[in-house]
């Protein structure tokens, strides 16, 4: 799986990819804020993951892992485009 983020399909400007602190992974446009990719990590977890998700209440961050996870999906949904 790449980590290549295709253009905002409004103004054409490619995002940076975040690092992923919080309780969803987001990935936006930073220019025009139109386009947003977003997941929440815990959707992606099971429930023995999310009883013992070691999430981090000071830094307001999950592990690498389970960040990893949804990092590859929002891009995965970033990327994907409806032809009309």
């Amino acid at each position: 799986m790449s980590n290549k983020l295709l253009p905002c399909p409004f103004c054409g400007v490619i995002p940076e990819i975040p690092d992923g602190e919080g309780t969803q992974y987001e990935i936006e446009c930073d220019e025009c804020g139109m386009a947003i990719s977003s997941v929440q990590i815990c959707d992606l977890m099971t429930m023995d993951e999310r009883i013992n998700n070691g999430f981090n209440p000071n830094s307001y961050k999950y592990p690498d892992e389970f960040i990893e996870r949804a990092k590859k999906e929002a891009i995965t949904k970033w990327n994907t485009r409806i032809e009309s």
